[in-house]
């Protein structure tokens, strides 16, 4: 649904099946905004951002921009979330608003 929705909007759109995945893309396409579900198959999305951000520090490149998106809405997640490197999280059911101004917030190319 992101994906069409992101699309539709003009942004060009990676996918990725599970959380090994989702890094490996990040790793090797450098996108302009990660959106990092935290429950996914293989890897989860907390450690799945922490790759991601070990990834930037071991080659030097600038931390892409990681949006984490969750029905989870314990404090204690949302804040294990921020520390493993992510710029902001987002609960769901997405609220379009809020979810379109983080998107500007974060997406480099719309700054």
């Amino acid at each position: 649904l992101l994906a069409r929705r992101l699309g539709r909007k003009g942004f060009d759109v990676l996918t990725a099946s599970d959380g090994q995945e989702g890094v490996e893309v990040a790793r090797a396409e450098r996108p302009d905004l990660v959106l990092m579900d935290l429950h996914m198959p293989v890897l989860d999305g907390v450690d799945a951002i922490l790759a991601v951000r070990r990834h930037e520090d071991e080659t030097g490149l600038a931390p892409v921009p990681i949006l984490a998106l969750t029905a989870d809405v314990l404090p204690e997640t949302h804040i294990a979330v921020i520390n493993a490197g992510a710029d902001g999280i987002l609960t769901k059911p997405l609220e379009p608003d809020e979810f379109n101004a983080q998107i500007a917030r974060l997406n480099r190319k719309a700054a």
